[in-house]
């Protein structure tokens, strides 16, 4: 891949993955780049989910316990210091907590 003929064109977003019954995300505002000619900042989040449930002994929980990509959250933020994300899945906290 040509790096000069693709600068500039991607996205950056900064991605949270977590298990909706913990108050301490697996994964914090993890910065990933997204090709839009490959992904959508959701498809990339979804990829990154995905990647945490097939792997999950290796983000800090005991061998032994497994969770399907769903029953993950994701959460989407344009900046690593934006307090409400862009985008997030419908079992996310961002979505389920009271104002």
């Amino acid at each position: 891949m040509d790096t000069q003929e693709k600068e500039g064109t991607g996205t950056l977003i900064f991605v949270s993955i977590g298990v909706p019954f913990s108050s301490v995300p697996i994964m914090q505002k993890v910065m990933l780049y997204v090709e839009p000619t490959v992904d959508t900042p959701a498809t990339a989040a979804k990829k990154l989910r995905k990647e945490v449930a097939d792997n999950i002994e290796k983000h800090g929980w005991t061998p032994g316990k497994n969770f399907t990509p769903e029953e993950l959250y994701y959460e989407v933020y344009v900046t690593s210091k934006s307090l409400l994300p862009y985008t997030a899945s419908l079992n996310s906290p961002a979505y389920n907590s009271a104002c």
